[in-house]
């Protein structure tokens, strides 16, 4: 059985990229969404609306948002904005910052998600299941590929290699600096790397959970649910830290709370300006901020971490120790308590989120890839926000129909 297949998508045109191409959603809220999409109207987000950009008492229902959507893609196709491909994979690379990172767009069953091949680490939330299933259905489209990670293989590379010493097809840098760079392979170039891609028996979830989930409601009898996805060799990803931020301190004063958190753990005061010494450097190392003063700690050298592989790394450390018997957040996914801001920008947007009315902000070295891979092939879960990977691929460079109706 192929692992990944060609497919008969659509490319934006290369002098509609930097029209077209969307912003990083999870990096806006649906306000500033909502402001961007109609400040932009002919960029991809304008396909990816939602009820919740709206206030309660002008949100349009989910059904007409859900028409809007499809319209805007049906557009943007007839006016030449993406043009249509052969039976195809692409090899898209990602640059920023001095890292660079090469994946292969193709198509995977959804069965290889049912059957354990394509491997989760995350728990799912049902409504946002229930939303991109209603999108799936009414706008049978995806651009944004689910994100997978394989371990590196050397004959892949050789491949991709030979693939990007060419000119690309389209080539766009997005406004947070990040280069995209894409290639077109179909024919033999296709067939080659499809075939050394059968080396390949798994691969890792990195981002696209719910996708995923919500796209596996369709593997009927009567349609063939397919996923668009992306695969990067695991030794090429960046995993930058996820970090936290709380509320209040639990009815706890801030010497009290210092004094629990130094029940379990070794605390350092660190200088007041002295904010490059908080970052987190090694794995089992934390930062907390708080009444504008960081503090290192760390567990004592005499305790072990927990044995299991999802208990063991440190966003599950600080939840089992810290943010929940302290603060009293016991439910990590469902608390607004709790806040969660990814390590791209240093921990100056922790202290930041702090003179903006967070109580305290918690600093964590990254999860690994190792340690993911681990929970997953345990078949266990990390807490919300384990991971950030950087760069991260966009919507509106690809189309594809997820759904295919039996006899249509």
């Amino acid at each position: 059985m192929a692992f990944i297949h060609p497919f008969e998508g659509s490319l934006v045109a290369a002098e509609w990229a930097g029209t077209v191409v969307a912003p990083l959603y999870d990096s806006l809220t649906p306000e500033e969404r909502r402001r961007y999409a109609d400040s932009h109207p002919e960029n991809y987000l304008n396909a990816m609306r939602s009820s919740e950009e709206y206030p309660s008492d002008e949100a349009p229902s989910p059904s007409v948002v859900l028409g809007r959507n499809a319209r805007f893609v049906r557009r943007c196709i007839e006016a030449g904005r993406f043009v249509a491909q052969p039976q195809c994979v692409f090899v898209y690379r990602l640059a920023s910052g001095g890292h660079v990172q090469r994946g292969v767009v193709a198509e995977m069953s959804i069965e290889a998600y049912l059957d354990g091949r394509i491997r989760r680490h995350e728990f799912t939330r049902i409504a946002r299941e229930d939303a991109l299933a209603q999108y799936i259905d009414h706008v049978r489209t995806a651009s944004s590929p689910v994100s997978l990670a394989y371990r590196g293989d050397d004959a892949i590379r050789s491949r991709l290699d030979t693939a990007t010493r060419t000119r690309p097809a389209v080539s766009h840098t997005t406004e947070d600096g990040v280069e995209h760079d894409i290639w077109v392979l179909d024919g033999s170039e296709a067939h080659s790397l499809i075939s050394a891609f059968e080396v390949v028996s798994t691969a890792y979830l990195t981002d696209g959970h719910h996708r995923c989930a919500a796209t596996a409601r369709f593997s009927t009898t009567e349609a063939d649910a397919r996923l668009l996805v992306v695969l990067f060799p695991d030794d090429e990803l960046r995993i930058l830290p996820y970090h936290r931020v709380v509320r209040d301190l639990g009815g706890h004063s801030t010497d009290s709370f210092l004094t629990r958190l130094s029940e379990s753990f070794v605390v350092e005061p660190l200088a007041e300006d002295d904010i490059d010494a908080a970052l987190p450097r090694m794995r089992g190392e934390f930062a907390v901020h708080v009444d504008g003063r960081w503090f290192r700690f760390r567990l004592p050298d005499h305790v072990s971490r927990p044995p299991g592989p999802a208990d063991a790394i440190d966003a599950a450390i600080l939840q089992a120790r810290v943010i929940g018997p302290i603060l009293g957040i016991d439910d990590p996914r469902d608390d607004d308590r709790l806040g969660y801001i990814a390590g791209t920008d240093g921990l100056g947007q922790l202290e930041r989120a702090c003179r903006e009315g967070w109580r305290t902000a918690f600093a964590l070295y990254p999860t690994s890839m190792d340690e993911l891979v681990a929970v997953a092939d345990a078949g266990q879960v990390m807490p919300p926000k384990s991971t950030w990977f950087d760069p991260k691929p966009r919507s509106g460079f690809f189309i594809h129909d997820p759904l295919r109706l039996c006899g249509s």
